[in-house]
């Protein structure tokens, strides 16, 4: 399915919903990571990830990238206003590498209690698979969906009267261009060159570390799979299918152990059931660095060129992926966090 530049269809393009996800590691004075439980229990915009120290901040839903950026600036400050409050404060590391780390043991994996435990023992599967260190590069997730608008008109365009249907084939077809074209955002985005040596060794702490990537976590040494998930995109159905066969195989523990840089996310919870019952509802861009000349971690230039990013996908011709093209798109994402471009 090819969606035509009409005059109208390039109009509404430029509308939908905006949502952005931010990691943050807590530090104290020190540098060292912070080993105090979360300090924002219940607060909707202010969650954890793999460990108690790491900050996630979820924005509501925008309906444009400047009211994303002043919804995350407003979070943000929420969120180091608290840190200073605690005593001792603490503070939030400005890289998507982790601060100096002098063993595993200072890493403490997030608790959750009563309905809550399975994501308790999923991250300590994580931690004894991947190891803990693994599990502290920080990044920046953008959502977007397509407003309804465009969807409405797109299916006009194309004679089509299914939307569901229709959003899961625009949908699977994005995630499909993203894949191959992934290695551009990280290679204009990237921002963490530098590492403390205890990343990789106990003995290392505080000492520099370097080896030619732009970004650790998402070259070679980053945060991938042991192998690459081939995945099939003609359907939704195949597509869930096809993950759901590496969980059942035992070689992923649950879908949200495919470290994609792209992910289709249904509305409400977020799991392959209510993908294949719902349908798809917006795609999340995972590959995103920390900036650390940014007071929030990103650019809003960055948003309005993931955007346009995202536009620029939409209309262009539907790609051949299968198998060759999903190891060489991985390669690529790899290749492009090197720090010299002409390597």
């Amino acid at each position: 399915m090819e969606i035509k530049q009409t005059e109208q269809l390039c109009r509404l393009v430029f509308g939908g919903k905006f949502g952005l996800e931010r990691e943050t590691l807590r530090v104290t004075p020190q540098g060292y990571l912070s080993q105090t439980p979360h300090p924002f229990p219940g607060n909707p915009h202010i969650d954890r990830d793999f460990c108690e120290s790491q900050i996630e901040i979820i924005s509501p839903i925008c309906t444009t990238i400047s009211e994303l950026y002043r919804a995350v600036e407003c979070i943000d400050r929420e969120t180091k206003e608290g840190l200073k409050k605690l005593n001792p404060p603490e503070y939030l590391w400005p890289f998507s590498n982790p601060p100096y780390v002098p063993s595993e043991a200072e890493i403490p994996v997030a608790k959750y209690a009563g309905e809550l435990h399975h994501k308790e023992v999923y991250r300590n599967y994580l931690a004894e698979k991947y190891g803990k260190r693994k599990m502290l590069f920080c990044g920046i997730h953008f959502n977007y969906s397509y407003s309804d608008e465009f969807i409405r008109a797109a299916m006009a365009t194309c004679g089509v009267t299914d939307e569901k249907a229709f959003k899961n084939i625009l949908y699977l077809q994005l995630s499909e261009k993203i894949e191959q074209y992934s290695w551009l955002p990280v290679f204009l985005t990237a921002a963490s060159p530098v590492y403390d040596g205890s990343l990789f060794a106990d003995n290392d702490c505080g000492e520099d570390g370097f080896a030619g990537e732009s970004s650790v976590r998402s070259g070679e040494r980053g945060y991938w799979n042991d192998f690459v998930p081939i995945i099939d995109y003609q359907d939704m159905e195949h597509y869930t299918d096809s993950i759901d066969r590496y969980v059942k195989s035992g070689q992923l523990y649950s879908p949200s152990e495919w470290y994609t840089p792209v992910r289709i996310k249904p509305r409400g919870e977020n799991s392959l059931e209510a993908l294949r019952e719902n349908g798809a509802n917006h795609i999340e861009l995972r590959m995103l660095d920390i900036n650390p000349l940014s007071h929030i971690g990103i650019l809003q230039e960055d948003l309005y060129f993931l955007h346009l990013f995202l536009v620029y996908l939409t209309f262009c011709g539907s790609l051949q992926f299968g198998e060759v093209e999903q190891i060489a798109a991985v390669a690529s994402h790899k290749q492009s966090a090197q720090y010299d471009a002409e390597h």
